[in-house]
């Protein structure tokens, strides 16, 4: 193909992007071929958004990736690449995302936390092992959970504890005590925000020193 058709394809490519075909955004004005494929702007190269076996660019692959969801900036470069994208493709398109705020990491913590408070309590902890999971960066996640204070840890652990000292009420108070503690501890909180939670359930958090590790039931 010759660098005027080229050039010319170039002053439509922000364009076609949005549509998920063709090529890579364009700004210079004279495209040479490149010998490892695609065209030299300048000093940038640019590829072709080249289909997988399926008949999808990755632009394609993206935008449905998307749909049911949002999605991390590391979850959709390692969808495309299972798809068998070329880096290179993989990378412009994320960045194209990026711009048009498809794709924001901090955007996604922050709400990521705010959903799963208003489900139910959980620890910091909790959530920001869950946040990791999703494979955010370490800055984005401590920007999400800055909002968790000593005073909401110490009552979402309140809240944790009713709960279970209600569906253990049948049994013995230190029994009582004992499991409560263990689910607290396996969700992530503190050992003194778990014993000031059941101090104000039980009255008191006597009996506890046999209590070790947690049980995690995340229901």
């Amino acid at each position: 193909m010759s660098a005027c058709i080229l050039l010319f394809i170039g002053l439509f490519a922000d364009l076609v992007l949005h549509g998920g075909r063709g090529i890579i955004m364009i700004e210079k004005k004279k495209a040479e071929p490149a010998a490892a494929g695609g065209y030299i702007l300048g000093k940038k190269r640019y590829f072709y958004m080249k289909k997988n076996k399926v008949g999808n660019t990755p632009m394609d692959a993206a935008l449905k990736y998307l749909t049911s969801k949002a999605r991390t900036v590391r979850e959709m470069e390692d969808h495309l690449d299972s798809l068998n994208y070329g880096e290179y493709e993989v990378y412009q398109v994320v960045e194209r995302l990026k711009e048009l705020n498809y794709l924001n990491d901090e955007k996604y913590a922050a709400d990521f936390v705010s959903s799963r408070l208003a489900a139910k309590p959980l620890s910091r902890r909790k959530l920001q092992e869950q946040l990791y999971a999703h494979k955010l960066p370490k800055d984005a996640i401590e920007t999400a959970l800055s909002g968790i204070t000593a005073e909401t840890e110490a009552a979402n652990a309140l809240q944790v504890a009713e709960k279970f000292a209600r569906q253990f009420e049948a049994l013995p108070v230190e029994e009582q005590k004992n499991r409560t503690m263990r689910r607290l501890v396996g969700r992530g909180f503190a050992y003194d925000a778990s014993r000031s939670a059941l101090e104000t359930v039980f009255g008191s958090a006597e009996g506890l020193e046999s209590c070790v590790g947690g049980e995690d039931d995340e229901d």
